[in-house]
């Protein structure tokens, strides 16, 4: 029989992921009402950093004090060029705006852009992600997740799995009365979770 440590080292990308969703899905289950468990409201804002502490604990024991090291100076690589920073921000309005044309398309809600808000509007709401979800999810999705994928697959084939998990573990939120996705599922059915989906996939694709 082969030794845990073995084991959690082979099977660390796997493990790692179940982790992930075992120390966020039962918060953002409990908030749709499923669970019959209430937690504080600050665990609900501090939701993805599940994935910060998944990672750092599958981290340590696969590669110890080095690897998590490693990990948390990947926070601090930011000199990539100017090209590849417009890139990753603005790449993510193009599936957005195809995912809304094709949900008009199938009969879905129209979004008119005369009712837009002002790009400072969303600075709040970009402050919030980068907390919640640049310093939360995605320490786990691109952190710990993406370079063990891209050890065994191209960039591509590995952005595609990080976005239909990424896109699975948002399933609660269109069960959840009152969030934006509960009422994208009422208004446009189906082709609300397959819509968001393929905007998952492809602006973890960026």
């Amino acid at each position: 029989m082969k030794p845990f440590s073995e084991i959690l080292k082979r099977y660390s990308l796997v493990i790692g992921i179940i982790l992930m969703f075992a120390l966020t899905w039962p918060i953002d289950l409990a908030n749709s009402g499923i669970l019959p468990i209430q937690f504080p409201f600050v665990v609900y804002l501090f939701l993805g950093w599940g994935f910060v502490f998944a990672s750092l604990i599958m981290t340590g024991l696969t590669l110890g004090r080095d690897g998590v090291i490693a990990l948390l100076k990947r926070f601090l690589i930011w000199r990539v060029g100017i090209r590849w920073w417009a890139f990753a921000i603005l790449f993510g309005a193009i599936p957005a705006v195809a995912v809304l044309y094709f949900s008009n398309l199938f009969g879905g809600l129209a979004a008119p852009l005369a009712g837009l808000k002002p790009l400072s509007s969303f600075v709040p709401l970009l402050i919030i992600l980068f907390v919640a979800a640049g310093m939360g999810e995605e320490f786990g999705w691109r952190g710990f997740a993406m370079p063990r994928l891209q050890a065994r697959y191209n960039a591509l084939v590995s952005s595609l799995i990080i976005g239909l998990l990424w896109g699975t573990w948002h399933i609660p939120l269109f069960l959840t009365e009152g969030t934006i996705q509960s009422q994208w599922l009422a208004e446009a059915g189906w082709i609300a979770p397959v819509g968001y989906a393929v905007f998952c996939m492809a602006w973890t694709g960026a």
